[in-house]
């Protein structure tokens, strides 16, 4: 029996695997690690190429909270300032699975790793430039 993966757990399945996926345009854009992209995710990345882009386009990237490790948050928060800083604050908390984080918690002490942080990147040229 085949199970099928929502397009979020799909995505979240080729981050785990070292694999990151962005839109550029209407072409989907990826990286992988030296050993390679495995030939059955490729085909299925292909196969789901118009769900992934739609997705990835819908400014609502999520992955499961519980795949992703977490730091605890800073003793002194302070809250986004600017429109920017709250768009990028938002998109923070989806993608580390935090409840509230500020202009001064770093990425990466969050929990953030060079994947999330390409996604991250996509999304700002996406939205902002």
């Amino acid at each position: 029996m085949s199970v099928t993966l929502t397009t979020a757990d799909f995505l979240a399945h080729l981050h785990r695997q070292g694999i990151t996926v962005w839109a550029d345009g209407e072409n989907l854009r990826f990286n992988a690690p030296r050993d390679g992209f495995p030939a059955a995710l490729r085909a299925e990345l292909v196969a789901r190429k118009t769900e992934v882009l739609t997705f990835l386009t819908s400014g609502e990237v999520s992955f499961p909270a519980a795949e992703i490790p977490v730091a605890p948050p800073r003793a002194e928060w302070v809250a986004p300032r600017t429109p920017l800083e709250a768009a990028i604050a938002a998109l923070w908390q989806q993608l580390l699975g935090r409840d509230q984080l500020g202009v001064h918690d770093v990425f990466f002490v969050q929990g953030g790793d060079s994947i999330l942080a390409t996604l991250t990147v996509s999304w700002i040229r996406q939205y902002y430039c």
